[in-house]
């Protein structure tokens, strides 16, 4: 698994469901790539207001995606090693994303999975962030594996 490239920057995009195991993977890079995600803004933002994630989900949704966004276009302009952490489960979300990084980039796709029974009991244990089952079913319905087509230069499946 290469995923961070020696020879030029590295665009590491995450994807699976919720539970998956993505942000504990992030955390093997620590200190290796700006890390990019909406989740830990929102958790941050929850805890300042005394919420849970769930009850700031709405109100710093935005928030959070545009500072991601803003985060995402410096770590292009400097050259960083970039790990965006987010479900990105269908091409056209990935598409619009990757579409923004220059071929001076190594591309890669990481897609985090782990047995959906073990992935259940992580969704019950994350007190105050709560994902209503349609949604993760809708979620489930819709996840679409990466193709090289898309542009990725790797793609790498991770059984977390």
């Amino acid at each position: 698994m290469t995923v961070i490239s020696k020879g030029k920057p590295s665009f590491i995009m995450l994807m699976g469901l919720p539970g998956a195991g993505k942000s504990t993977f992030r955390k093997q890079f620590a200190g290796q790539c700006v890390s990019l995600s909406t989740d830990d803004l929102i958790e941050d933002a929850a805890a300042f207001k005394g919420l849970t994630y769930s009850e700031a989900f709405a109100d710093e949704i935005k928030p959070a995606t545009a500072s991601v966004q803003a985060a995402f276009k410096q770590c292009l302009r400097d050259g960083a090693n970039i790990m965006w952490d987010q479900t990105n489960l269908t091409p056209k979300k990935r598409k619009g994303v990757l579409a923004q990084v220059p071929d001076t980039y190594h591309k890669a796709v990481v897609w985090v999975t782990c047995d959906e029974d073990e992935r259940q009991k992580r969704l019950k244990n994350r007190p105050g962030k709560v994902i209503p089952a349609h949604v993760d079913a809708s979620m489930i319905e819709n996840m679409t594996a990466p193709t090289l087509d898309e542009g990725w230069d790797e793609i790498v499946r991770y059984r977390a």
